[in-house]
Parts: structure tokens; C-alpha cells; sequence
């Protein structure tokens, strides 16, 4: 018998062929080719997604590199989306690849989610973004899979304005509360351990996969926390912060 690349899926108690269908049919917005990004986009590309797009606006720096695994020095002062898409061309030829240089805005999100996207993963550094993307996710009622790093701590979550009962319907300003004028990122980068981002960005493609075949229980109405120094994983139950106006009438936390 000839090897395919999804042998180890259809193998796999509780996934198997439908799963690696719905998997295979699936469109997956990942915003911001870092390094979180990047091993979603490696895994989602190697388990043989359907099509992804890359959003980022940024260019590789030396500094990534620590990181940033995908990306070689001769990458350096390129687009990290065009550089992403040209790595998981080569790493599966069949996932159809889009690489948007731009930043995903309020003003853009439309043109970015109309060519169906299923999840969105949220792998990016700043909060004007991430309000952004929470809210183009709750107007078209879709997940968003969610991580960061910093230092040797990472986070990983699953908002979902409009999930099926009884999932909880828990999006990102309900649990950190709505933007605020003015808010930025921090304009001192701070240190990460380039291992984490490893981790914590392999935990968000499973994420991505189990929305995107129905397998498995998503971290929905949950914060997973990654503490790196003790390699400890702890679950932390989520409520939604009551100043938070939410889209559904009833929560079922």
C-alpha cells in the first residue's frame, strides 16, 4: 500500500477520513507570520488544510530569527508574508496560500474574510489589531483562536461569539474589556524564550483543527497557561467581564 501524507490522521481514534475532509475543505485567516504564527501555519499546512492566508504587514528582522523558524537570514528585510507563503508551498504543494502584506484593520476585514474563512487565528503583537479581529469575528460569527508569549509564560484561548450551545460564547473584550482610546503595544519589545513560541503556537493548531473538524473539546471559556521555567500547563475557567456588552442574551459559562 502506497503512503499518504494523512495516513497518521486516518489512523487517529476520533478523527479519521471525515475529519480529514472537513480538515482538507477548510480556510484559515492566520493574522501575523511571527513567531506564534509561524507553527500554526507550518502544522495547518502539513496536515493538509485547504487554504490559508497570511496576514502580516511586517518585514523579517535578524531578531526574529531566534524564533521565527520558518525564516533563513537571506529572508532578512523581506516580507515575513511572502517569505511564510513560499516555505508552506514547499512544505505541501496542495494548500492553497495567500499572502496579504497589509495589516488587518477594521477598514479591510471585510475584503480579508470574504473568500470564506472558517477560524481565524489571532498570532499577532498588537491590541489595535486584536480588537479589530474580534470584532470582524463577532459581526460574521466566527471563532477565533487565540495566543500569546511573553517572557517564559504563554497564553492560549478560544473566542467564539456565536458558539452552539452549550459552548460557552466568551470573545476577547468580554474577558479584558472593550478598547480604549489610544491603546497600543508596548514600545519596548520584551524578552521571550524562543522555544514557548514553539509551544504555545503548536497548542493554537490544535485548536484550529479540533474547530475546524469538530474533534475534541476547543478551550472555549477557558485560559490555557503555559509556564515554560516548570513546563506546567494550569486551566483557568473564564467569565466575561460584566461592563461588556455581549451579542448573545444568555451564557452558558
Amino acid at each position: 500500500m502506497t503512503a499518504c501524507r494523512a495516513d497518521r490522521h486516518l489512523e487517529l481514534e476520533g478523527f479519521g477520513a471525515t475529519a480529514q475532509a472537513r480538515l482538507a475543505a477548510a480556510h484559515v485567516l492566520v493574522v501575523g507570520a511571527g513567531g506564534l504564527g509561524l507553527p500554526v501555519l507550518a502544522y495547518l499546512a502539513a496536515s493538509g488544510v485547504g487554504a490559508l492566508t497570511i496576514v502580516d504587514d511586517d518585514v523579517v528582522d535578524e531578531s526574529n530569527l531566534q524564533r521565527q523558524v520558518l525564516y533563513r537570514p537571506a529572508d532578512v528585510g523581506h516580507p515575513k508574508a511572502v517569505v511564510a507563503a513560499q516555505a508552506l508551498r514547499a512544505l505541501n504543494p496542495d494548500v492553497a496560500i495567500t499572502a496579504q502584506v497589509e495589516r488587518f484593520t477594521s477598514d479591510n476585514a471585510a475584503v480579508l474574510l470574504a473568500a470564506g474563512v472558517d477560524v481565524i487565528v489571532d498570532a499577532c503583537d498588537n491590541f489595535r489589531t486584536r480588537y479589530a479581529m474580534s470584532d470582524a469575528a463577532t459581526a460574521a460569527g466566527l471563532p477565533v483562536v487565540w495566543g500569546t508569549v511573553r517572557g517564559w509564560d504563554g497564553y492560549v484561548s478560544v473566542w467564539w461569539s456565536a458558539a452552539p450551545a452549550p459552548l460557552p460564547s466568551v470573545t476577547y473584550p468580554d474577558v479584558f474589556g472593550p478598547q480604549t482610546t489610544g491603546i497600543h503595544s508596548p514600545a519596548q519589545p520584551a524578552g521571550v524564550l524562543a522555544p514557548a513560541c514553539g509551544v504555545v503556537g503548536a497548542t493554537m493548531a490544535v485548536e484550529a483543527t479540533k474547530l475546524l473538524t469538530g474533534t475534541g473539546q476547543p478551550a472555549l471559556g477557558k485560559l490555557l497557561t503555559y509556564d515554560a521555567k516548570t513546563s506546567t500547563w494550569q486551566t483557568v475557567p473564564l467569565t466575561r467581564n460584566p461592563r461588556s456588552p455581549h451579542p448573545k442574551d444568555e451564557l452558558n459559562l
